[in-house]
């Protein structure tokens, strides 16, 4: 007898008698083809698992036309964030798992986010390794053909990812392509789509006549007769006759329009079961809703596979990439810079609708000045090397070699024609990076016992890995012909500016993993990985990180399953616990740095005004940077308990997981006493802990035979995050305009607290020693009614930023409740799917309606020389008895010329903290499938034919009507609402198999 088996099909027993050749074809096993995961160097049955994975189908994101899967990777599992940062195509976003832990005295918002670690076909890649990383507006993801996608496996606890060892301890997203397969003859596949992007709800802005009387009404309002009178009116407002000033400009016309997404897929997959290939080429041409944006991508993938004898294996699988993206406005020199900075303006600061603007700065504006240059091209390249040599029945030694090059470059130009200086500006980036891996490690596969009872499964190996940047940046102004948009000889000296950078690091890791399985129901592991990084100090650059990991499938003991298997089919309790680490991602930390020549302005930099002496330049040290070799390794420990169960027939499956993650040794810049000649350093000094619960359930509506299915799903998440430790004795940190408390999530705002809307001035509480009312300070105006009144939180009688600027603990920016809801409906060969995802219980801050209003009550005539958005939606401060009702926002009045400003819109206030609740669908898509049951698909000589409808974006409800986009938020809890919108997409395709 021949037992048959292979993973994720059925196991078939044959008897073999006399014969010596027999054909056996496998069926798929339904209920564990589904389950087959990637853990790290081994596939593994999801039944087999003791560590918290969440596993994504090929299935699950086909036929959604998106450039990349980011957006898509948090509706199918549960314990995951994903940060939106722009509605432009291919624009960057964030993951995040199992909570941040990105801490620092000065962080970017739109890149302070705790990114896992991508493995894509073993090649291994944390975003702060790309070329380009915090420059380039293009999504890491986006590199990848979803088309080209088989499975996606989310390791989220430390026994998962400790085989990463010093990579792992974000998470790890691990991503396997699409494979060859023996076939009879080649099987060719077409797919393509056409979608469509309505132009996008625009904020509502007063043009022309009607700007221009609702200006001189708020005047006429809240002006004195004597102010009026006093000729200190804008001249944009009152010379209507003028042309400079009697336009009406409609900007937000000039920006947007109705963008246009075409999709091509091609592929080939066959040969035999010694050598079988897969080759696919994929184009993607999107226009972005605003002119002057959008993508081209180009894709090229191959997977050569093939057996030489019966002991050797090998897989060849290339990858290439080229993503030539068009950022509209805007400068992409300006350091860390997102896709929202792609409008020539904030639409929050529009200029004044009444100004006149030349031809060539409406063909600006509009992306159609053919003078102005702005490229923003990414190339990724990928080959890698698998190759397997089977020992023993049992050990294989397994080897990959991989090398990636991926580079970033922007050119930018922008003419005289349309610069108020009347000079030229370019700019030239580029950024490359080459990466060598080299790993080799034993794997073990061992059945022991009669019964084969008891199951061995092993893995030891080394990795080397070796990276190396080339950075470039350089800008000129200058005047001369346009015609030239390079930095060339047409720029002096004085001119031009830039600099260059050579940097390389080099990891090595040590790794292993044992685990073992006695009757299919206890199992019982451990994983072990020991790094050392060039970027550390001698003595702290090796550390050790270590898990374990244990399961019992309950369902399977004999002595219960007679009770329970009516109703319970599958039950196993698990749990875990381990460390992992992560490195800084800066090459040369552990050293000190130094200019040469000019230090810099003594008084407030710190710095020797030392260009040379003694005809000798100058080594002057740089006192924001002190070496320290005894920086070291990010650590988190994380344990976890769960419990997976499938019930009734597999029809109800529910997936439960609790955790605790701390993660200690971060990074924070300690200052220094002044009498140390030093500024600040990093210090391994901050902490961040991470706990919570995380639940799938999924629910079979109808047996899974029925031509009629349905599958409804739906996550929760809920992650607590609070500061754990903080430099100078965990004294509080407060920055420009958030900080940090011990016990209290990370990012708190730093704001005034809004008390009240003073209705009149005998509401002002009085200080009993001085007989006065409650003041702001002396270069405020007076308080008067219609102003808003904050708390004297020190009880001082006197507002101001010293004593009632504060770090409010009352407000977080994270969120206390996130997940998912999914529906999949198939009758016959009818399908229809919908996924969405929430989020409830963060506090965001409106930063588009404060760009609005703050030029009010401000000093200056900066509220007349900027655009008027339509604000008849909210309710203002008008007359006393308005503060007691509740209306929105306090007085909003041009600033006169008596009274000085009072500053009651400024940002820094609790007035603008909003619910960041909202429920977004994030795709609905509706198909059809013919087959080779089909009588006509013979006559046309395809296998398969699917016909789809889908939508992007088509719903999204949230909370607060005051936000234009709750879910566009960065780090800080700043509302990206005022940049590139979400918009929505329809689209149709087909997709053949022939």
């Amino acid at each position: 007898m021949l037992t048959v088996s292979y993973l994720g099909f059925k196991p078939q027993e044959l008897l073999v008698g006399n014969q010596t050749q027999v054909t056996i074809t496998l069926a798929p096993d339904a209920t564990q083809l589904d389950d087959v995961v990637l853990i790290g160097y081994q596939k593994v049955f999801k039944r087999d698992v003791t560590s918290a994975v969440s596993s994504i189908k090929s299935d699950d994101i086909e036929g959604i036309p998106v450039l990349d899967v980011s957006g898509l990777i948090a509706t199918q599992a549960t314990g995951i964030q994903s940060v939106n940062m722009t509605g432009a195509p291919a624009g960057r976003g964030a993951l995040i798992i199992r909570g941040n832990t990105s801490i620092g005295g000065d962080i970017d918002a739109d890149l302070a986010y705790s990114s896992p670690l991508y493995v894509i076909d073993g090649v291994q890649t944390s975003l702060e390794d790309l070329a380009g990383y915090g420059v380039s507006n293009v999504d890491f993801l986006a590199s990848l053909n979803p088309n080209d996608i088989a499975s996606i496996d989310v390791l989220k606890d430390a026994s998962a990812a400790a085989i990463y060892g010093s990579r792992g301890a974000n998470g790890v997203i691990i991503i396997e392509t699409k494979k060859g397969v023996a076939l009879d003859k080649p099987e060719f596949s077409f797919s393509t789509s056409l979608g469509l992007q309505p132009k996008p709800d625009l904020v509502p802005m007063l043009v022309g006549a009607a700007e221009r009387q609702a200006k001189m009404g708020m005047i006429q309002r809240w002006w004195h007769t004597d102010e009026l009178q006093s000729g200190q009116t804008p001249m944009v407002l009152t010379d209507s006759i003028n042309p400079a000033f009697n336009n009406n400009v409609d900007y937000q016309g000039l920006f947007y329009k109705t963008g246009i997404d075409q999709q091509y897929d091609f592929s080939v997959r066959g040969g035999s079961e010694k050598t079988n290939y897969r080759v696919s080429l994929g184009y993607d041409n999107q226009e972005g809703v605003i002119k002057g944006t959008g993508v081209d991508r180009v894709t090229f993938s191959s997977n050569l596979n093939f057996k030489a004898g019966e002991k050797f294996r090998n897989q060849l699988i290339t990858r290439f990439t080229h993503t030539d993206l068009q950022t509209g406005q805007g400068n992409p020199y300006q350091g860390s810079f997102n896709l929202n900075s792609s409008l020539p303006v904030d639409p929050a600061g529009l200029q004044s609708s009444l100004f006149y603007i030349t031809d060539e700065r409406v063909q600006s504006l509009s992306g159609e000045l053919e003078g102005k240059l702005n490229e923003d091209r990414t190339v990724n390249f990928t080959i890698s090397n698998f190759a397997t040599y089977d020992l023993l029945p049992s050990l294989s030694l397994n080897s990959q070699l991989s090398f990636v090059y991926d580079s970033n470059k922007k050119n930018f130009y922008e003419p005289s024609t349309i610069r108020t200086e009347g000079d030229g500006f370019a700019s030239y980036a580029l950024y490359n990076r080459k990466n060598l891996t080299a790993e080799t490690y034993l794997s073990l596969f061992k059945n022991i016992g009669a019964n084969n009872d008891h199951e061995v499964t092993g893995v030891l190996g080394n990795r080397v890995d070796y990276n190396k940047y080339e950075d470039m940046a350089m800008t000129a102004f200058g005047f001369g012909s346009d015609a030239i948009q390079t930095i060339n000889n047409r720029y002096t000296q004085d001119q031009i500016s830039g600099y260059t950078d050579i940097s390389a690091n080099a990891l090595v890791s040590y790794f292993g993993r044992v685990s073992y399985k006695y009757k299919n129901r206890y199992m019982i592991g451990g994983n072990f990985s020991i790094d050392g990084s060039s970027r550390f100090g001698k003595d702290v650059r090796w550390a050790k990180f270590p898990s374990l990991n244990a399961g019992w499938v309950i369902s399977d003991e004999p002595f219960l399953k007679p009770h329970i298997s009516s109703f319970i089919d599958y039950l196993k309790i698990r749990g875990s616990w381990g460390i992992n680490g992560k490195q800084f991602p800066e090459n040369y930390l552990r050293f000190g740095k130094y200019n040469l020549g000019y230090g810099g302005n003594p008084y407030w930099a710190n710095q020797m005004n030392v260009s040379s002496y003694g005809g000798v330049t100058g080594v002057i040290p740089n006192y924001d940077q002190i070496g320290n070799a005894s920086l070291s390794w990010e650590e988190t420990e994380q344990w976890n308990v769960g419990f997976d169960l499938d019930m009734f027939n597999r029809r109800v499956s529910l997936a439960f997981d609790a955790y605790n993650k701390n993660t200690d040794k971060l990074f924070f810049d300690v200052a220094f006493p002044a009498y140390s000649g030093y500024n600040s350093a990093p210090t391994n000094v901050a902490g961040v802990i991470n706990y919570g619960w995380e639940s799938m359930l999924r629910y079979h509506v109808f047996p899974r035979e029925n031509y009629l299915r349905m599958e409804l799903s739906v996550g929760f998440a809920q992650n607590k995050n609070y500061v754990s430790k903080l430099p100078n004795g965990n004294q509080d940190y407060i920055g420009s305009d958030y900080g940090y408390v011990v016990g209290r999530p990370l990012n708190l705002y730093k704001m005034f607290i809004n008390d009240y809307i003073i209705d009149d001035l005998d509401q002002l509480p009085v200080n009993p020693f001085t007989g006065e009312p409650l003041q702001g300070k002396s270069a405020w105006a007076n308080i008067r009614p219609g102003f808003p009144i904050w708390q004297d939180l020190n009880g001082d009688y006197l507002l101001n930023e010293e004593h009632d600027l504060k770090l409010t603990t009352d407000y977080s920016p994270i969120p206390d409740i996130t997940g998912s809801f999914n529906i999949n409906l198939q009758y016959k060969k009818w399908y229809f799917q919908a996924y969405s995802q929430f989020s409830f219980g963060a506090d965001i801050k409106n930063t588009v309606l404060n760009s609005y209003m703050d030029s009010y009550d401000r000093g200056g005539d900066d509220w007349a020389r900027r655009g008027l958005a339509d604000l008849s939606e909210y309710t203002f401060w008008e007359q006393p008895g308005d503060g007691a009702a509740g209306v929105d926002f306090p007085a909003i009045y041009p600033q006169s010329p008596t009274l000085g400003a009072f500053y009651g819109f400024r940002d820094n206030q609790t007035l603008w903290i909003e619910s960041g609740d909202y429920w977004k669908v994030n795709n609905a898509s509706i198909g059809y499938t013919f087959d080779q049951n089909d009588n006509f698909m013979k006559n046309i000589g395809l296998s398969r034919l699917r016909i789809y409808g889908a939508m992007l974006n088509p719903y999204q409800w949230q909370r607060s009507k005051k936000v234009v986009d709750a879910s566009m938020v960065d780090a800080k809890g700043h509302t990206y609402g005022n940049g590139y919108p979400q918009a929505r997409t329809i689209t149709i395709g087909i997709d053949t198999k022939f």
